[in-house]
């Protein structure tokens, strides 16, 4: 029942090993930490992010802002079930094969010496062959093996061999960029030739360095384009505010130029009445000049009319001795002064402000 809950216990941790992965060096975290905002890293990658000259301070996941360095503490409980992942892929091989659980067992390759195909307990480098528990014993009992390299059962142990010399590829060549084995070592002698582990911590360690500058690229990327943002949002207020400044500028033009419309006009209208009020002063003389025709003739019809020369005389003696003078129209016209020099004041005003519209087109075409 111990076997079996402990083979529990490791599915379940395998199934977390995603989980457990440092999304910035993609590895098992390694003295885990967590963000303010939730997200948790190994100490020594986001140590590495967070450098001395670093100006702001995101999460490189998902690239919230700090406003100054957070206090990152130790994630314990985290460390703990990392410790325990590790333990459970380092454990026994022998149980983990009895169970069938654990993440660490090696894939099914088949014994090359067994008829049957038997599982493979362990493949040997040296004779680039794979052995069951049973066809192993002399590699474990025989002195003549002590010295062959064993390592867990390897499926793709072909794919390990120098198709030239079918060694086992245990080189790397830094200028080919190519797996070598030790017999390539000759052709490759004026080459950089490492073993693989190192090559491979070599690869890593310069990975991890690009990864930190790309990190730092995407910060300054980032920072750019807050900048950007900036930038434009300041370009749109800028734009907006001397739209209201040219808007007001244009409306008090408008006002003034209603207010010298207005006085222009007040002008004309002025002088209008003035002439029309003189027409109508005329027109009540020309009125009363009319009744008094109109009356002296009617009482020289009346008179006419008489047939008695006694009554007739007497009305002759009171008609009015005076003439009549005759019906006079005076010269009335609008001020011609005025109404050029208000007309030239507002032509004037006209020809100065096309000027000033026309100046820069001019300036442009100048310059152009």
């Amino acid at each position: 029942m111990a076997e079996i809950s402990r083979a529990a216990s490791s599915s379940n941790l395998a199934g977390l090993e995603e989980e457990l992965t440092c999304s910035i060096c993609l590895c098992l975290f390694e003295r885990p930490v967590t963000t303010p905002c939730g997200h948790n890293f190994c100490s020594p990658c986001l140590e590495m992010i967070w450098g001395d000259g670093a100006e702001t301070f995101r999460c490189p996941q998902c690239r919230s802002a700090f406003d100054s360095r957070p206090e990152l503490k130790p994630n314990t409980v985290l460390c703990r079930v990392v410790e325990q992942l590790q333990g459970t892929q380092g454990g026994d091989p022998s149980a983990e094969e009895q169970t069938g659980w654990g993440p660490s067992k090696p894939p099914r390759v088949a014994c090359d010496s067994c008829p049957q195909h038997a599982e493979a307990a362990k493949t040997c480098l040296t004779c680039m062959a794979s052995f069951c528990q049973e066809h192993l014993k002399p590699h474990l009992d025989s002195p003549a093996f002590q010295g062959h390299q064993l390592c867990s059962p390897m499926k793709d142990l072909q794919q390990r061999k120098c198709q030239a010399h079918n060694k086992l590829m245990e080189f790397y060549c830094k200028e080919h960029a190519a797996c070598i084995c030790c017999i390539c070592l000759v052709k490759h002698k004026m080459c950089t030739a490492a073993p693989l582990q190192e090559a491979k911590g070599t690869k890593e360690s310069q990975l991890k360095n690009r990864l930190t500058e790309l990190y730092s690229l995407n910060e300054k990327a980032s920072q750019s384009l807050d900048q950007v943002r900036v930038q434009q949002k300041q370009i749109s207020e800028t734009a907006a505010r001397k739209m209201e400044l040219l808007r007001a500028e244009f409306q008090e033009m408008i006002a003034l130029m209603k207010e010298e419309e207005k006085t222009a006009m007040s002008k004309i209208v002025a002088e209008e009445k003035r002439v029309q009020d003189k027409f109508d002063y005329v027109y009540t003389i020309l009125g009363r000049k009319q009744k008094e025709i109109q009356g002296e003739r009617d009482r020289i019809e009346i008179i006419l009319t008489e047939d008695d020369d006694i009554a007739f005389l007497k009305n002759v003696a009171k008609l009015r001795q005076s003439s009549i003078k005759d019906v006079f129209i005076p010269r009335i016209d609008l001020d011609q002064n005025l109404i050029h020099t208000v007309y030239q004041k507002t032509f004037g005003i006209k020809e100065t402000v096309k000027q000033l519209l026309a100046f820069p087109l001019e300036m442009k075409a100048e310059g152009t």
